[in-house]
């Protein structure tokens, strides 16, 4: 094969690969919920919620009185639907 033929061919395999290469991948886009529950049936919420295809991304305690049970904020998400 002519030298010049394979040099052609070689540069344009590695181009097409290249710009492969750089095509960003999709993200999937998501579904959020935010969730505000007593810690005593948070348990059972988040079971419910995980068999629905939820994932916990993240969860803070909420400013309560000394007297009541802490509250909690929980942040989820799963793929569009």
């Amino acid at each position: 094969m002519n030298k010049n033929l394979k040099t052609i061919l070689i540069f344009t395999a590695s181009s097409l690969m290249l710009a492969g290469c750089c095509t960003p991948p999709r993200s999937p886009a998501w579904d959020y919920k935010v969730v505000q529950s007593y810690t005593s049936d948070l348990e059972q919420q988040l079971n419910q919620l995980n068999a629905q295809g939820w994932t916990v991304v993240s969860s803070s305690t909420i400013g309560f009185p000394p007297a009541e049970s802490p509250r909690v904020a929980v942040i989820l998400k799963r793929p569009k639907q």
